[in-house]
């Protein structure tokens, strides 16, 4: 990669190395940053120039789709002070149980009739959109407190973090 162009994405956006990103201004600096890098800027570039060009343009995006996402912020932020979240497990056995308790809940709503599915999906939807804010605000004060143990409860809070998206998912797709 070339020099200029920084290996750490919160380097490569300027931001300082923390959970926090605005996002707004993240945008801005992503579009700059394209605008640098596309690599329709080096279509009569040389073969190696439009090579680095596209390299450098997935790097960029790569970064970007890293930071914007919280839970995948946290994950990269967490791999930066040397803690691999998918080490870290949860021993939390009430959240487990709501776990099952919201999945067996969404099988009840996709059999439920036509009229009362839409509106206990939407329910359901923004019941899960609250859970995942909470615990993106635990998030945010596991990384405020830096310290190990607190970082390793953010790597499981991120584990909390990865059910409610994927439960999302799943709920989008019953639609």
């Amino acid at each position: 990669m070339p020099a200029g162009l920084a290996d750490n994405f919160f380097k490569l956006f300027e931001f300082p190395q923390a959970f926090l990103v605005d996002d707004v201004i993240l945008a801005e600096r992503y579009q700059n940053l394209q605008r640098v890098v596309h690599p329709d800027r080096f279509a009569s570039s040389g073969d190696r120039d439009r090579r680095i060009a596209m390299q450098l343009a997935a790097h960029v995006n790569e970064a970007y789709q890293t930071l914007i996402s919280p839970v995948s912020r946290a994950i990269y932020l967490l791999g930066l002070f040397g803690i691999d979240v998918e080490s870290v497990s949860i021993q939390d056995t009430q959240f487990l149980m709501q776990q099952m308790t919201l999945r067996e809940n969404l099988e009840k709503i996709q059999s439920a009739g036509n009229l009362r599915y839409e509106n206990l999906l939407q329910e359901f939807v923004a019941s899960l959109s609250q859970s995942e804010k909470l615990l993106q605000t635990e998030l945010e004060v596991c990384f405020d407190q830096g310290t190990d143990a607190s970082l390793h409860e953010a790597a499981r809070v991120v584990h909390k973090m990865q059910f409610f998206n994927r439960l999302q998912i799943s709920a989008g797709e019953a639609k």
